[in-house]
């Protein structure tokens, strides 16, 4: 029985050295999938405190570090979250599977914009997009909030009207000129390169196109007051961290996955 009992205190002293560690491991994903439940059931606080089990056990899984880095934002701890986004990027940057690496890559490196853009810290955001362009140049959800966020940002020393022009463009290429919110980006990008001509054609575009959308759609007044702004030859700017604010409380109030499609 002491024997047992004393190997039984070597196994959990040397976990990560021996064949305990794949037990380890085992429960560490069984765990961080309990997690991702919690979330989906819409139980964020219970989904946290059971991902700091996983991360306690190691867990290099970027899926649950992208989990929390959402989870933190939800409790208001904008910070914990871009912490636990930069740690998710680089397990991420780990892995094998080159598609999946890319996928959950663009993802992360997104929301982890997008929580610097919501706390304030344009700098920040503006870098990781910069650095992430060559690689998502291709996915229009990623251009149009790149472009937007050229176009309307409050911090000057960030906005770049031509450059948002150029991106919001290959936006609506690759959406086929069919999503009128990518339409909205083109038509703010023209307004803050001081073309509002072009500004007030896009976003009469874009006001069109909701309109004839296939499944009818709500236009917030947003959209048309962005209108009168361009008419009267002025840009739009966004308060981008109560904007961000509105966004996680809608996103709130529905189960939500990191890697939902």
């Amino acid at each position: 029985m002491i024997r047992a009992g004393f190997s039984g205190l070597l196994c959990l002293a040397f976990f990560s050295f021996s064949g305990c560690g794949g037990v380890k491991k085992a429960r560490a994903k069984r765990i961080a999938e309990k997690a991702f439940e919690h979330s989906e059931n819409g139980d964020y606080e219970k989904a946290l405190s059971t991902s700091d089990i996983a991360v306690s056990l190691g867990s290099e899984d970027p899926k649950l570090y992208a989990l929390r880095g959402m989870l933190f934002v939800f409790v208001g701890e904008p910070e914990a979250a871009a912490e636990n986004l930069e740690k998710g990027i680089e397990f991420a940057k780990a892995l094998e599977d080159d598609a999946e690496k890319e996928s959950i890559l663009g993802r992360m490196n997104s929301d982890l914009a997008a929580a610097y853009r919501g706390s304030g810290q344009y700098q920040k955001a503006l870098e990781i997009s910069e650095a992430n362009y060559e690689q998502q140049k291709d996915d229009p959800a990623f251009l149009n909030n790149y472009a937007w966020f050229l176009a309307v940002c409050p911090e000057e020393s960030v906005r770049d009207g031509e450059k948002a022009v150029k991106i919001a463009t290959a936006a609506c290429e690759l959406s086929q000129w069919e999503e009128f919110h990518i339409i909205d980006t083109l038509a703010a990008a023209y307004a803050e390169a001081g073309n509002y001509e072009n500004a007030v054609r896009w976003q009469k575009r874009a006001i069109q196109t909701a309109k004839n959308g296939e499944s009818p759609v709500t236009v917030d007044e947003g959209i048309h007051e962005r209108l009168k702004l361009y008419e009267s030859g002025k840009p739009f700017r966004e308060d981008m961290e109560a904007e961000y604010r509105e966004q996680i409380d809608t996103q709130r109030s529905a189960p939500s996955d990191p890697f939902a499609p």
